[in-house]
């Protein structure tokens, strides 16, 4: 597991929806949710109060390697395959993490 349970949250965002659908605590509450609504989309684990790119930067995940990777355009725009997320399908895990 590379984020720690604590300093988490998990972020549903549903298959048709321009912005997250629902932010949850853990993820077996996300699932709960996510079941009874029979939902199409992907659970993330972010993390808490930093944003995505620095995260992967202090973790070793990502390193920029060339200027427009340091810029505000690639950051607003950067997600990380690195965070633990899973699929769904009609409520169902389909695989993932």
């Amino acid at each position: 597991m590379l984020q720690e349970e604590k300093h988490t949250m998990w972020v549903f965002h549903g298959a048709s929806a321009q912005f997250a659908i629902g932010v949850f605590s853990s993820r077996e509450k996300a699932e709960t949710w996510i079941n009874r609504h029979q939902l199409i989309g992907v659970l993330t684990r972010y993390p808490v109060d930093t944003g995505v790119y620095d995260w992967a930067i202090e973790t070793g995940m990502f390193s920029p390697q060339k200027e427009y990777q340091t810029g505000a355009k690639f950051i607003g725009r950067f997600t990380s395959a690195s965070q633990e997320h899973f699929h769904y399908e009609s409520g169902i895990e389909e695989g993932g993490g």
